[in-house]
């Protein structure tokens, strides 16, 4: 398979922001393991589109997960559930305490709500957040749009704030869910490898 190397500048005009393309120094060194390996999640989407996730995984985070039948409908209820949940007391050690949140989201299979605690992540481009069970993380779901949500949901967003945009729980169905589910790896590599094409 012939592999198309990209300008910064075409990479620019394909993604959605510079922050993208630039991230901190600070934001590169948590995701780097002691080989200086990035994790990466790749997803065929479609035939010749691929999403790539630098893996921001949290393992603690799947030891809070419950299965709810709803979530939050408004601010009030979410802190309500938030203080129930109490995410800063759980012993973890991906974020600061304080950073690992209650959230209440769908699933990567689109067929149930669950309460959970995580790191919140920036939902981008209208999609709607899911925690992903198998990864431990915090994700949009390429299925689940919220830009017809009333409010619609803006193009980037907290996934703490899930519960403004209730059209996202309409998408929880039975267990007949119809959706074909992307094709996902993981792959390790090292910053060098990008560049070098591999």
């Amino acid at each position: 398979m012939a592999r198309t190397v990209l300008t910064e500048d075409k990479l620019r005009k394909i993604t959605l922001g510079v922050y993208q393309l630039k991230q901190t120094p600070l934001y590169a060194k948590e995701h780097i393991n002691n080989e200086n390996k990035y994790q990466l999640q790749v997803c065929k989407i479609k035939e010749n589109l691929l999403k790539v996730y630098a893996l921001s995984r949290c393992p603690e985070s799947l030891s809070t997960v419950v299965n709810v039948v709803s979530c939050p409908k408004n601010k009030a209820e979410w802190e309500r559930q938030s203080k129930q949940k109490d995410c800063s007391k759980v012993f973890q050690s991906c974020v600061k305490p304080e950073d690992f949140l209650y959230h209440c989201l769908i699933n990567e299979y689109m067929n149930m709500t669950i309460e959970v605690c995580a790191p919140s992540v920036s939902i981008l481009g209208q999609k709607c957040a899911e925690f992903n069970t198998v990864g431990a993380i915090v994700q949009d779901n390429v299925y689940a749009k919220c830009d017809d949500s009333d409010p619609p949901c803006p193009f980037r967003y907290n996934s703490t704030d899930l519960y403004k945009y209730q059209r996202c729980y309409s998408y929880i169905k039975s267990t007949n869910n119809t959706h074909v589910l992307p094709s996902c790896s993981d792959d390790t590599r090292s910053p060098t490898d990008f560049r070098s094409g591999r």
